[in-house]
């Protein structure tokens, strides 16, 4: 069977199919329900009608959760959500039309001041536009005032030529009008209307050529040959973790690396260079060295378990918990830089010991920033019991 799309697979019911299958259910059993002798508005009826108008919500959203797993098929906010998760792209939203209009006082009339934001002026259609003025704006009496207005919604249609500004809403003082240039040439910024799913949708599969490193190579292929090294006899290389510097633009790839519990060693990183010099682009130079360490100090840190319970078994529980925290914690990169949180530390102490065995967590580290090229280390030997 070919399939083309999740909608082939997963197909959400309407509440009429949902209604008529139910009924022939209750018909069909032993002993049948008088489903044909219930008419609209019986109590039976609107409770399975009730019950069915529900199921078919449930469907309806399943069937856009399913949808949204893949770009082809994802839309609107699901395909928003899945572009931000997948791609790191958000949604282009809709702007605001602004522009300059002139308002003007008859010479039997004002003077009048308008109040910051208080103009509201709109088109026959009913676009309306409120002034952006931040202090008073005073209309002389038979003069005229330039005023900042912008659209009170976004998206193009509010790209509105300047002979339809022709309508003061508020506030309503005699004598006063507005007017705007001819065309378009009222507007200071014109207005875009949100990004389409299909616009989106393309950016997302471009994505990937926007991560090349140095003109060539993606983050992601060098990350992943990076992650699979080996060594000549067939074993891993020990790579878990690695970051890049920002290119200097020379073809050069500034790489670090790093294992699960730090730096490599030197005949390790030797392994890996060679493993990426068979898989580079020719046009890259990949410069791979160790990752820089910062410690995560525990040294001024007590862990004070409650009595009779402060046993090396549990002492050994807590520090490996926090070794493990501590090396699962990504390399710094200059996409994001990692920030390991002394709340984090001491919610992963409490999970490590039997339930209830640890009175007190009394940290001294701070928090600590993990930056480009950056992993974070730990010696736990030094983390006090009590």
């Amino acid at each position: 069977m070919t399939v083309s799309s999740v909608t082939e697979i997963l197909v959400a019911k309407t509440e009429d199919q949902l209604l008529a299958e139910q009924l022939g259910l209750m018909a069909a059993a032993d002993p049948p329900f008088p489903v044909t002798a219930w008419a609209p508005g019986d109590v039976a009826l609107t409770l399975v009608e009730t019950d069915c108008a529900a199921l078919a919500d449930v469907h309806q959203t399943v069937g856009l959760l399913g949808a949204s797993a893949f770009l082809g098929t994802a839309t609107g906010d699901w395909l928003t959500l899945r572009a931000k998760s997948t791609f790191d792209l958000s949604r282009i939203l809709a702007t605001y039309t602004t522009g300059t209009v002139t308002l003007a006082c008859s010479a039997l009339a004002g003077p009048h001041t308008i109040g910051p934001g208080a103009l509201v002026i709109t088109t026959a259609a009913g676009y309306r536009f409120r002034s952006t003025n931040t202090g008073n704006v005073v209309v002389p009496q038979g003069g005229t005032v330039a005023v900042g207005v912008q659209a009170e919604a976004a998206g193009a249609a509010y790209n509105r030529t300047g002979g339809e500004l022709t309508i003061v809403v508020t506030p309503a003082l005699a004598g006063l009008s507005v007017t705007a240039a001819s065309g378009a040439g009222w507007i200071t910024r014109t207005a875009r209307d949100e990004e389409t799913d299909a616009a989106l949708v393309t950016r997302c599969r471009a994505r990937w050529a926007t991560l090349a490193t140095a003109g060539c190579g993606t983050r992601d292929a060098y990350t992943f040959n990076l992650l699979g090294a080996l060594r000549p006899d067939g074993s891993s290389a020990g790579v878990t973790r690695a970051g890049f510097l920002s290119p200097p633009g020379n073809g050069e790839v500034p790489i670090r690396i790093a294992g699960a519990t730090g730096p490599l060693s030197d005949a390790d990183r030797n392994y890996v260079r060679t493993w990426i010099a068979a898989r580079k682009p020719i046009t890259d130079t990949p410069l791979i060295e160790h990752a820089g360490t910062v410690a995560v100090d525990l040294s001024s840190s007590t862990v004070t378990f409650k009595a009779g319970l402060n046993t090396s078994g549990n002492r050994e529980a807590v520090r490996a918990a926090v070794r493990d925290f501590i090396n699962a914690q990504p390399m710094g990169s200059d996409l994001e830089v990692v920030l390991i949180d002394e709340a984090a530390i001491a919610a992963t102490i409490y999970r490590a010991a039997p339930a209830g065995s640890i009175a007190d967590v009394d940290l001294g580290t701070g928090d600590v920033t993990v930056t480009n090229g950056y992993v974070a280390t730990v010696d736990t030997s030094t983390l006090n019991f009590a």
